[in-house]
Order: structure tokens, then sequence, then C-alpha cells
């Protein structure tokens, strides 16, 4: 196989593994498809479109002023956080005011393989344009991946790099980290951090720094750290110390306390509130009958009224390590968008255990395929694979932030192709590249969200997503060649199969299609995914209605209309709700490719 890449040979299905899917790396390539099976999407005809507007033709002038001015609203900042008390990790932010409101509805964008979050710039766009109830969009580049590397890189030999392993698992403690101690973790100053890094007796300072919450200037000063003070109204029992008694009188009223409190005091009584919710689940009348019951919530979703739990849009292997997350931290998710997410996970080649410095048949294997792998040549053909319309990524459309998708570049756009090279150009790329295609599978953690890493049972994804207690959205582009529609539908088969354990409201799940997409939606259709996205999360942003409401209305909302186009610059994309019936009637090359996939 090594030969035939060498040679220019071999055709992306050859090579089954996360590399497969968003191909080219970002600091770190990606080895051919893995959910490759030898069938290219549809090309429809090409040609660039006019210029569109993202205001509706048919708007009135009202609308129009009011699109005008949440666009000129929208933001987005730059921040890094530190992973491990050691290891930078860079992300972005995108809001639509000065300071984030309280109640913004966390959701957090996970990538593909090979790119940074400048994958996700037209999607947060569109998100912010798109949400009814105030989103705060975060993108994070995996370590390895992107603008994030070990602060001193040299082929897997400097300190920083050594006992390194580039793995799934190690890319979930990450996220799972950066979501505690960023995303659900709001307005830490970086004075704040620095105190409670050095009460730790650890350099946790940076980690606990949230970026958001200071501006940056051009040239990297920081302007005025800006703090919250939070409030938050908790229904408590007159008693907190006992289970609440049958009898109606005074003495069993809830008492409704307006807390206000700083950063420090608001993560201590978060902590101790998870912790009574989830493993005592009897304090402050949370056992059944209780308070929590009274007000509608479920102990588990506690943490939901407290912005304890996150939105995850997870893109290709980003929906894989959604998937993980979710089983392994239920209680950090509210729900999943699955994009074409990958059943599959690297190529877990034996020999090595991915740890750097790596021995030296795989860092020249590693070398080897990296080089070929992000040849600009080899980076085009797989994007010209994973995207139906070539407009929609050779730099013809804007792809920044702050740029209208729908407005010509004029020559000055930098393809996606050339991003993706300049994320490889590092002295870190080769060594990551190499652990990658050695490293093994999430491991198979329990629910409590406890892993070893290089624990050596992996996890199977499709009994993970069988598992999972959140509402799933599958989102898939039609014209994937790799995660093919057959591949979503088993995927929706899974997801609908939850129910037979019982419950009376299981958890939603749905599969909307989107023809004329491919691999990539959140970058060639990032319309079409923010409107069936926001329909999806609106359904059930209300944690005052309880669990079991909130899985009604994402069960029944309205994701689609019949005959719905959602256009973009480059072309449209036809949106379409597949049924279940539809999902389990598979015909047996589908239920072939599907069970070769994952």
């Amino acid at each position: 196989m090594l030969a035939l890449l060498a040679a220019g040979a071999a055709p992306p299905s050859l090579l089954r593994g996360v590399g497969a899917f968003l191909l080219p790396p970002v600091p770190v390539p990606v080895a051919p498809p893995a959910c490759a099976v030898g069938v290219r999407p549809r090309r429809r005809s090409g040609g660039t479109r006019a210029a569109t507007s993202s205001v509706p033709p048919s708007a009135s002038a009202a609308d129009v002023s009011a699109v005008e001015s949440l666009e000129a609203s929208l933001r987005l900042e730059r921040g890094t956080w530190t992973f491990r008390d050691r290891h930078p990790v860079a992300y972005e932010v995108a809001s639509s005011s000065e300071e984030a409101a309280d109640d913004a509805v966390p959701i957090l964008l996970l990538n593909g393989f090979g790119v940074g979050s400048f994958h996700q710039h037209r999607l947060m766009r569109r998100l912010l344009l798109e949400g009814q109830n105030g989103y705060q969009v975060y993108g994070v580049d995996y370590l390895g991946q992107g603008s994030s590397w070990p602060s001193e890189c040299d082929d897997g030999d400097a300190l920083d790099e050594r006992g390194l392993g580039y793995s799934a698992d190690m890319w979930l403690d990450q996220i799972e980290g950066f979501v505690e101690e960023v995303v659900l973790s709001r307005g830490r100053s970086e004075e704040k951090g620095r105190r409670e890094g050095g009460a730790r007796g650890g350099a946790r300072a940076s980690s606990l720094s949230r970026d958001v919450s200071r501006r940056r200037s051009g040239h990297g000063h920081t302007s005025k750290d800006r703090s919250f003070r939070r409030t938050v109204t908790i229904a408590v029992h007159a008693d907190a110390n006992t289970t609440p008694r049958a009898s109606n009188g005074p003495e069993n009223r809830l008492r409704s306390f307006r807390l206000g409190f700083d950063d420090l005091a608001h993560s201590w009584l978060l902590g101790r509130l998870h912790s009574i919710a989830f493993i005592r689940g009897e304090s402050l009348g949370l056992a059944k009958g209780g308070i929590a019951a009274k007000m509608g919530l479920e102990s588990r979703r506690l943490s939901a009224l407290l912005h304890m739990q996150v939105h995850l849009v997870g893109n290709s292997v980003g929906g894989y390590l959604a998937t993980m997350l979710a089983r392994r931290r239920p209680d950090l998710v509210d729900s999943l968008v699955l994009l074409n997410a990958t059943p599959v996970w690297g190529l877990n080649l034996p020999g090595w255990d991915g740890r750097l410095p790596a021995p030296l048949l795989p860092k020249l294997v590693g070398r080897t395929m990296f080089d070929f792998i992000r040849d600009l040549g080899t980076i085009d053909k797989y994007l010209e694979a994973a995207y139906v319309r070539r407009e929609a990524y050779d730099g013809t459309f804007h792809n920044k932030f702050h740029s209208d998708p729908s407005s010509l570049a004029g020559g000055l756009n930098e393809p996606l192709g050339a991003k993706i090279r300049a994320c490889t150009e590092g002295t870190g790329g080769h060594a990551a590249f190499a652990s990658i295609l050695w490293s093994a599978p999430a491991s198979d953690a329990s629910h409590s969200g406890r892993t070893s890493e290089g624990a050596t049972t992996p996890a199977d994804f499709y009994e993970a997503l069988g598992s999972l207690s959140a509402d799933v959205l599958l989102l898939f582009g039609d014209d994937d060649p790799w995660c093919t529609s057959a591949v979503a539908k088993r995927m929706h088969v899974t997801l609908c199969d939850r129910a037979g354990g019982g419950e009376r409201d299981p958890p939603a799940q749905r599969y909307v299609a989107l023809e004329g997409a491919g691999h990539c939606p959140n970058h060639e259709a990032p319309g079409a995914v923010a409107k069936v996205a926001a329909r999806w999360i609106e359904g059930g942003t209300t944690a005052s209605d309880g669990a079991m409401v909130r899985r009604r209305r994402r069960a029944d909302a309205s994701l689609a209309s019949k005959g719905e186009v959602a256009s973009e610059p480059w072309g449209d994309v036809r949106v379409r709700e597949v049924s279940i019936e539809e999902s389990r009637n598979l015909g047996f090359v589908d239920r072939i490719v599907s069970a070769m996939v994952g």
C-alpha cells in the first residue's frame, strides 16, 4: 500500500481511517478515506452563480434592517486554552453581541480531520443569524491539528512532544476539559484563573483563563479584563438537609433564593450541585417526588438549567468524537448534531502505541505518507471528491467569518486547500501523523467519564451510538463518497432502536438528508445546516420545561418542509427528512456497504 501511495496510484478507498475524512491535514495530514466505498458523488453542472444576499428577496425593509443590524453585531474572538497544564490549544468563539448574554445557548463545533476551526466560519456565522434564543458558538483545534501544537516541536523528539500520543482518547480528554473549563465556565478572567491555578499548585492559569472575556489587539496585547457576576435562581426546600414531607403546609413550601456570586463561587456551586444531582440524587429534594420533580426537572438534567450542557455539532471525525464524548460524559451534552460522522478511527497499526518519539519504521512511514498527502495536488483531489461543487472551496467565494459568503472573493480569498496546507508547515506534523496512524480507537469508557488513555479495549461506534441518552440529529450530505446515505441510515436505525429500553419518552432522533452536499456540509451547505440545526436546538432550549418535554419537542419539530431548498451562492441544496421506514428498508448492497464502514 505504501508503494502505491508513493507512486501516486492508490485511490482514496484503499486507506481506511481518520485521514479519509476531511482529507488533508491541518497540522496533521490525513490518510485517505476511511469510509471510502469507491462511489463518487453526483456531479452537478458547475458554473459560478450570481452572488446572493443573506436577506431573502421577499423580506420587508424592517426585516432587512434587522438582519443588517444583527450582521453588524457579529463578533469572532480567538483565544488559547492550556491542555494538561502544558499544551496550548487554539480556539475561537463567535457571538452576536459585545458581551454574550448569560442565557446564550452554547454550541461547540467539532472539526473533521485535517482542518482547523477556520473550516467552521461559514457555519458559525449562519448559526448566529438563525438562532432565535441567542447562541455562543465555539470552535477548537485538536492538539496536532490546525493551530494547536506543543510549544516546541522537533519531529517528535522535543521535550514537549515526548510521551505524547495523538489518539482518540487524547482528543476526547482535550474536548472534555475544554467544555468544562471554557464552554461551560463563562466569564473567568485571567486573574481568577491565575489565582485558582496557583491554589492547585499547577500552571493552570492560562487554562482557566477565558479569552472571550478579553479582547486581543492586532499586536497580541489584551485589553481590560472583564469578569462577569452571575445570578442563578434555584428552588430549594425550606430544610435543605431533609427530603420534602408529604404535608402541603407552610413548612414544605419551596423558597426561591436569588444567588449572586463571582466566578470562583459559581464554579464551586455548580460542582456541588453536579455531585448532588448525579451521585446522591437526594439532597436539595432531588429524590423522586422531591423539588426537581415539582419543578418539572429530572436530576440528570439539572445542569442544563445552570448552563452546564452543550450542543455538540461534529463533522466527519468530529462526529465520531462527539458520539464518544456524549457516551463518556452524558452530563455535559444536551444534544448532538452529526454531520456525515465517520464511524471508524485510524488504522490502529501494530507494533507501537503511538507515543512519541516514534520508532524508526513508523517515523519513515509517517513522513512519507504525510508528505504525499499534504501535497497541494493531493489535497485538491481529496477536496474534489469530498465536495459536490468546486466553487465552494476553491476561493471563488469568501470563507471568512466577517464576510458574507455570498459575495465573490474577487481573487483575494485563500482557497481551502492552501489553508489546509499551511497547517502542515511546522516541525511537528510528521510525528503527529505517524502517531495517529498507529493510535487505537477511543477506549470503551464507562458512563462515569473515566478513561485510561492507551486502554486496549476499543469502543464500538454503533454500540456507543445506541447507548446514548442524548437527543441526536443526523444531518448528512447525500453526495458523500465515503460516509454514504447507507451509513447514515444504519446510524438512524441504531438510534431508533434505543426505544427498546422501555423508556416512556426515549431520546429523540431525526435524520435529514442534504441533496447537493458532500462530506463537509458545514462548509458546503452552511445555510441549510444552520436552518435545520437551529430548528432542532430551538426545540429544546427551555430548561424549565424538563427533559421529557424537550425531547418531545425535538421529536415533533418541523425540521424540513416538503420540497424545501436552501440556496448557497454556489448552488442549491435540497433538504429532505428521511423516515425510519426508509432507513430500515436498506437494499442488499447498502447493507454490505454500511457494514464495511465501521
